[in-house]
């Protein structure tokens, strides 16, 4: 064999012995995209849609990722920030749900919120704010401190369906998670 043959047949050797070597501890030689979670959200069932923001990862019932235990029961995503640590969101509806009650959830949270047990609780506000891509939806939206975090809930009722989106920060950085992660999730919501 010639010198130039033998360098190409090692040279194959060992890229098919390091593509082996790479595969078995779960890495292959070249670069492969790893699936993102959806970068858009749709429920026909609930009548909502919304495009996340830059950064922020979508976790449903159908592909839960790591929050496997956290969604069901009434609770159909979470959301995750990729750059601000413990900014998520995490939603859930509630069936038959009317206006009256959201009003009526108002009152409570007015008067004596429950949340009002939990350690640290400080209530910031509670007032109807309108959201939705054509700001058109009235919804509930209730902001509330417990120690180091700020909670912002927003309810509103569509399709004869409560939803509420709580969504969760350390307080510090709260601005930044409300501008970044919040806020363009509220103003993006699509209702049909």
């Amino acid at each position: 064999m010639n010198a130039r043959r033998s360098f190409v047949l090692v040279s194959i050797f060992l890229t098919a012995l390091a593509d082996d070597v790479s595969a078995q501890r779960g890495r292959r030689s070249v670069d492969v995209e790893r699936p993102e979670p959806p970068a858009r959200f749709e429920s026909e069932e609930l009548g909502i849609a919304f495009d996340a923001p830059q950064g922020v990862r979508i976790y449903t019932p159908a592909a839960p990722g790591p929050y496997g235990s956290v969604l069901g029961e009434g609770r159909f995503v979470y959301l995750e920030s990729s750059g601000m640590r413990n900014a998520s969101a995490v939603a859930k509806f509630f069936a038959n749900a009317t206006e009256a009650e959201l009003k009526s959830y108002k009152d409570i949270l007015d008067a004596n919120p429950p949340q009002s047990k939990l350690e640290g609780f400080k209530k910031r506000s509670v007032r109807f704010v309108t959201i939705g891509e054509k700001a058109d939806k009235q919804a509930l939206e209730f902001i509330y401190d417990t120690q180091s975090v700020r909670i912002r809930q927003i309810v509103f009722v569509h399709n004869g369906k409560g939803i509420t989106f709580t969504c969760t920060s350390p307080q510090a950085q709260y601005g930044l998670a409300e501008a970044e992660m919040f806020k363009p999730i509220f103003s993006r919501l699509e209702f049909r």
